[in-house]
C-alpha cells in the first residue's frame, strides 16, 4: 500500500510540475483564425496580435491577450488602409525600449509590393499614432528580412536593415539595404566580398555584437540551411559552419537578446508543406538544440512568436494542413522556459 501511495505522489508531482517546463494551450478561440500576424508583448503585459490574413481577406485589426484574465479583447486601433497592401505584417520590428513598431513592407499574395516604413508610436503622444516615414517608396520585394540596427556608430543614425527577397519579376536578390530612420531615405550598402546566394523566406536578425545574421531560405537552387554574418564595420560577409540539418523556408522566429539566440518554430519544406520544428540556435556558440513538440502545437507556417512578461515563449495561429487542405488556426500556446 505504501508503494502505491508513493507512486501516486511521484506521478502527481511529475505531472503537476510539467506545466512549468513544457507546452500548454492558453486559448483556442475569440479571435479570427489567421496566418502571418505580427505579435509582441508590451509593457502593460499584454500580447498584441496585429493583422495577418485569412483565405479570403487581409486583416487590419489589432487584438490584445491579457495574461491576468486569460482572455482576448479587440482593440479600437486599426492598421492604416494605406499600409495594408499585402498579405502579411511579419516583416516588422518591435523596439522594446521606445515602444515603437517599425513595419517595413509586406508580402503580397501574388507579387512583391513596394516597401513602405511606418512607425507605430504605441505609448508616445498622440497615442497610437501611425507615422509614415519614407517619402519615396522603397524597392518592391516580398520574402525579404528586416532588422533594427540601433547602434549609430555604423551609419550615424539608427537604421532598418533589409536583405534579400523576391522582386516583381520573380527573381531573387541578395542586395543589402538600409532605411535611415532619421534621414528617412533608403540606401544600398556597398559590400567588400561575395554575399550569400540570393534568396527569400530566410531569417535575418541583428545580434548583440551588432552584426547581421542570415539563415536559410529559398534560392534558385532550392532550400538552404546555411548561416552567414555581416560585419557593418568591414562590410564583409562571412559564412559559418551550419550545425543544422533541415532545409526550410518561412520559419517563424524570435531573437532572444539575453542569450544571443534565435528561437525558431515551424516553416515549410521543399514541397511547401508545414513542418513541426521547435528549437534554439545559439549565435554565440554556433550550436542548435531542438525541443519536443509532442505535447505542443502541430507543424505550421505563418505562426506568430513572442515572449510573455516572464520570457516564456508564445505561439499563435498560423496555417496547418488537415487532410491535405490548409487550415488556419487561432490557438495560443505557451512554452514555459522557467
Amino acid at each position: 500500500m505504501k508503494k502505491i501511495i508513493l507512486l501516486f505522489i511521484l506521478i502527481t508531482f511529475f505531472y503537476g510540475c510539467s506545466d512549468d517546463i513544457y507546452w500548454k494551450q492558453l486559448s483556442s478561440d475569440s479571435i479570427e483564425a489567421r496566418t502571418g500576424a505580427f505579435a509582441f508583448t508590451d509593457s502593460l503585459k499584454k500580447m498584441r496580435v496585429i493583422g495577418g490574413s485569412t483565405p479570403s481577406a487581409d486583416l487590419g485589426d489589432i487584438w490584445h491577450y491579457s495574461f491576468s484574465t486569460k482572455s482576448w479583447s479587440k482593440s479600437e486601433e486599426f492598421i492604416p488602409d494605406t499600409f495594408r497592401k499585402g498579405e502579411r505584417l511579419q516583416y516588422s520590428v518591435y523596439d522594446e525600449v521606445d515602444y515603437n513598431v517599425y513595419f517595413g513592407g509586406t508580402s503580397g499574395k501574388q507579387q512583391a509590393v513596394p516597401i513602405d516604413v511606418y512607425r507605430w508610436e504605441i505609448y508616445s503622444p498622440p497615442t497610437n499614432a501611425w507615422i509614415k516615414l519614407n517619402v519615396d517608396a522603397g524597392p518592391s520585394l516580398k520574402g525579404h528580412s528586416i532588422s533594427l540596427l540601433k547602434d549609430e556608430s555604423f551609419f550615424g543614425e539608427p537604421v532598418l536593415v533589409f536583405f534579400g527577397g523576391m522582386t516583381p519579376t520573380g527573381s531573387f536578390t541578395n542586395e543589402l539595404m538600409i532605411f535611415r530612420l532619421t534621414s528617412r531615405v533608403f540606401e544600398t550598402v556597398e559590400i567588400q566580398n561575395t554575399p550569400p546566394d540570393a534568396r527569400m523566406g530566410h531569417i535575418g536578425v541583428i545580434n548583440n555584437s551588432h552584426e547581421l545574421f542570415i539563415w536559410g531560405g529559398k534560392t534558385i537552387n532550392g532550400l538552404k540551411n546555411d548561416i552567414w554574418s555581416f560585419n557593418f564595420s568591414t562590410k564583409n560577409w562571412k559564412k559559418l559552419e551550419s550545425p543544422l540539418t533541415k532545409e526550410l523556408q518561412d520559419r517563424s522566429f524570435l531573437f532572444d537578446k539575453e542569450s544571443d539566440s534565435i528561437i525558431v518554430f515551424g516553416g515549410k519544406d521543399k514541397d511547401n508543406n508545414p513542418i513541426a520544428e521547435f528549437g534554439v540556435y545559439s549565435i554565440t556558440k554556433n550550436s542548435w538544440k531542438e525541443y519536443s513538440l509532442s505535447d505542443g502545437p502541430n507543424g505550421r507556417v505563418g505562426a506568430s512568436v513572442a515572449f510573455d512578461e516572464d520570457r516564456n515563449i508564445l505561439i499563435f495561429g498560423g496555417q496547418e494542413l488537415k487532410n491535405g487542405q490548409p487550415e488556419y488556426k487561432n490557438d495560443l500556446w505557451i512554452y514555459y522556459t522557467k
